[in-house]
């Protein structure tokens, strides 16, 4: 979330700039899309890992930019500039891997009971882009109607952490690199209004070790924005 504050801002600056200088029409098509997501593994099949999939929480965050078609601008495509930010919690202790994809380490937690938190932490700066469906609300040029999205993001992974937490301290460890920086997949947006319910799945796996299952994320969320 600290990550994702610096970016808000920024936009706001600059849309306060571009009103001063007499572009606001230009920005009408801009908007912000942010909203809580869920992200989980859909193909793990270790039956060591223990997932608590009710507390993968994140957020994501896209600023676009809608290029219509035609004069009514029914149709047109969304791109800009997204962050989104993915925690999963398991029982796994270190995601880290030999060059043979083995696991090394004491990295399996058998007894939940003695930890109080213990995630993966994954935030990427993203390229959306989507071609949209949006319609206006009645006779209002200002006010969304229905909505329909499908596209594509293709991301970097810029900050991956892990936070161990029990009744004595907190850790974190951010010195390991078996983590895939590249992110990408397919997305999905359908709503009415401000709001849309939100998908993507990752054709990318989460982790570069081979002799793993491609642990893919998918995402699920309530998003807020004007297309």
């Amino acid at each position: 979330m600290k990550k994702i504050l610096p970016f808000l801002l920024c936009f706001f600056a600059l849309q306060n700039y571009a009103f001063s200088q007499g572009i606001g029409d230009a920005l009408k098509r801009s908007s912000i899309q942010i909203g809580p997501t869920f992200s989980n593994w859909h193909n793990y099949n270790d039956s060591k890992i223990e997932m608590r999939p009710e507390r993968n929480r994140g957020i994501d965050v896209a600023l676009t930019h809608r290029f219509k078609f035609g004069q009514k601008g029914t149709f047109g495509i969304n791109t800009g500039l997204a962050i989104s930010n993915v925690n999963i919690h398991t029982n796994f202790r270190t995601w880290e891997f030999d060059e043979d994809g083995n696991v090394l380490g004491n990295h399996i937690l058998m007894d939940k009971s003695k930890y109080i938190k213990n995630k993966l932490s994954l935030t990427y700066l993203e390229v959306p882009v989507e071609l949209s469906l949006a319609t206006k609300r009645g006779d209002s040029s200002a006010k969304a109607g229905f909505k329909f999205a499908i596209g594509w993001r293709t991301g970097f992974c810029i900050d991956a952490h892990t936070k161990f937490k029990d009744e004595d301290a907190i850790s974190k460890r951010k010195d390991f690199d078996n983590i895939n920086r590249l992110r990408y997949g397919p997305t999905v947006r359908i709503g009415y209004g401000m709001f849309s319910i939100y998908g993507r799945y990752d054709l990318s796996s989460t982790f570069k070790a081979t002799n793993v299952p491609n642990y893919n994320l998918y995402s699920l969320g309530i998003i807020f924005s004007g297309y």
